[in-house]
């Protein structure tokens, strides 16, 4: 339906293409995750309502595992894993603090643990 609404829009009315900004637009106001009021709406499945909606089916398993590996979920449409520490963590250069600014410094190594 979308598709159709914009075709008529653009080819039919405005009689012209969209613009790249329009089309960002369309794109990111039908993404998946500008829906989720559609995945919180009762779900009724052969004319039979069920007690929950389609995005707590979603969180259920992050919500009864319980401690996990998120650092975060389900929140402001983003998420995030522990980053793994076995079997050991990743080294990384780190600019060294004494430098300035974007000037070229000394680096250091260090032992960081990444979310991802």
């Amino acid at each position: 339906q979308d598709i159709k609404l914009y075709m008529d829009l653009f080819a039919g009315k405005l009689k012209r293409n969209p613009t790249t900004v329009e089309m960002y637009d369309m794109a990111q106001s039908n993404s998946e995750h500008s829906r989720h009021w559609f995945f919180g709406g009762k779900m009724v499945i052969d004319g039979e309502e069920k007690p929950t909606t389609l995005f707590k089916l979603v969180k259920k398993p992050y919500e009864v595992s319980k401690p996990n590996n998120s650092v975060i979920a389900f929140h402001d449409n983003s998420s995030a894993l522990r980053g793994a520490t076995f079997p050991k963590p990743i080294k990384v250069l780190i600019p060294d603090k004494t430098s300035a600014g974007c000037a070229p410094g000394a680096m250091t190594e260090q032992e960081r643990q990444y979310h991802i």
